[in-house]
């Protein structure tokens, strides 16, 4: 019997975007100081739209050799397709190869989680307590999307610990784009009398749309609008 490669298969989409190229470069780094390969398994769709080239990109992960494997590395948070996920986790577990999920916590994979809850809800504190910002408005990714949905809860928690009210009138969904986060703070404007003294979001994709809205209706950041993302990324 032939000895299995030492091979790591990691699935994912859009591996040009970030933060994925330099996750892709610090694994294949790492992985090589082990004597491991990586093989990518990526698409250019992320299947949020459900169209007609998913059938097409979805083949791509449905080829994988999982008996040449000695691991799969799924990276959650690039799928919007639950489906293809589990999919990819039973194709592996049927040939007997461990699966490690990065972003999620999945049934029967190992979880890779960032605690990130301790940080965000610290950015929070901050801009509620030292900037005095009791009117506050929360732009969350996608619903029922487990990060964005964290993200989400973190606030609504701090607002409780602080003693502040939370109403559904004070938070919407991005999808983590920038149009409709853009079309969010159209809507503030034209509803509201005063807009709010902070606009948190959950990544910086959407703080930076919201900034750039407010200033194209006249509104001047952070003076008049105090606006935070989260995640660290270039365009921030």
């Amino acid at each position: 019997m032939t000895e299995k490669p030492k091979l790591i298969g990691v699935c994912l989409s859009q591996a040009h975007s970030f933060p994925n190229t330099g996750f892709i470069s610090a694994l294949s780094k790492a992985a090589s100081a082990q004597g491991f390969d990586v093989a990518l398994f990526n698409s250019s769709l992320d299947f949020f739209w459900h169209q007609k080239d998913d059938k097409a990109a979805r083949a791509i992960y449905r080829a994988i050799r999982y008996e040449i494997f000695s691991a799969i590395l799924i990276i959650y948070h690039t799928f919007h397709d639950d489906q293809l996920v589990s999919e990819i986790v039973k194709g592996a577990q049927d040939h007997h190869v461990p699966v490690i999920c990065a972003g999620c916590e999945l049934p029967g994979c190992w979880s890779i989680v960032n605690d990130f809850e301790q940080s965000f809800k610290s950015l929070l504190r901050h801009v509620i307590v030292d900037h005095g910002a009791k009117d506050t408005f929360f732009i969350a990714g996608m619903k029922n999307e487990p990060n964005s949905e964290d993200r989400f809860r973190c606030y609504r928690e701090v607002l409780e610990e602080l003693s502040l009210p939370f109403r559904e009138s004070q938070m919407a969904y991005g999808t983590y784009w920038s149009p409709p986060a853009r079309e969010i703070v159209r809507k503030l404007i034209r509803n509201r009398k005063k807009l709010p003294q902070a606009i948190f979001c959950a990544n910086d994709t959407m703080a930076v749309a919201v900034c750039d809205t407010l200033r194209e209706n006249g509104y001047r950041v952070p003076e008049d609008v105090i606006v935070t993302g989260f995640d660290g990324s270039p365009v921030a």
